[in-house]
């Protein structure tokens, strides 16, 4: 992932150009200085969360929770990197709160391994790409994807979700979710399972073949 630039802001006079300043401009109260760090950073957090939530109007409403939590250990941040690991952080912790309140019931994770007649042990050997957002993927397979991580088991989403779409280092995903580097690419490989064999399983169902684009 690329590094978030902190984008200017004019408060009397001074121009917040560096995280530093930011920093210094909410510890002495400007408010200029909160809505420079909320403006760097939202569209981060916003895109992380709709990809998790599958909807642009809950992603928005986590966001001032999720700035309003995160702000004293973004206090503490010495670069732009620590910032974005601190509010993805949050973002993640608010998300699994989300689910484990909504009474949802999800799919006992051993189903993962069972074998189907969507594609066997995992689902298909077509190599899915997972990101929703590459041009060439037909829109039916984009949309069948976000629903696909929106019904995963949330530990898993968010791996698949930070390594594969937000391209963050294992390493990153491992601070943020708070997890060792060996269990990131645990559930991350569980995840792209359970994500090739939903998308097999479900073009299948409508009678699409995805692996020569012909239906």
């Amino acid at each position: 992932m690329a590094p978030v630039p902190v984008k200017p802001a004019m408060n009397q006079g001074h121009t917040y150009r560096t995280h530093e300043e930011v920093v210094e401009g909410i510890r002495g109260g400007d408010p200029a200085a909160v809505d420079v760090l909320f403006e760097s950073y939202a569209d981060l957090v916003h895109g992380y969360a709709a990809k998790l939530l599958g909807s642009v109007e809950a992603a928005r409403k986590l966001l001032p929770g999720v700035f309003v939590s995160a702000l004293p250990q973004v206090l503490e941040a010495r670069t732009e990197q620590a910032v974005e690991r601190v509010l993805l952080r949050e973002a993640s912790q608010q998300y699994l709160a989300s689910r484990d309140s909504s009474g949802e019931s999800e799919p006992p994770i051993d189903e993962l391994f069972f074998p189907d007649s969507a594609g066997g042990r995992g689902g298909s050997a077509h190599d899915w790409s997972l990101d929703p957002d590459e041009e060439e993927r037909r829109p039916e397979e984009k949309r069948l994807l976000r629903e696909i991580v929106v019904s995963m088991p949330p530990q898993y989403a968010l791996v698949l979700v930070l390594f594969d779409m937000e391209e963050m280092s294992e390493q990153d995903v491992a601070d943020i979710v708070r997890i060792s580097v060996p269990a990131v690419k645990t559930r991350l490989h569980r995840a792209r399972l359970y994500a090739r064999r939903e998308l097999t399983r479900r073009l299948s169902s409508t009678g699409k073949n995805g692996g020569d684009g012909t239906s």
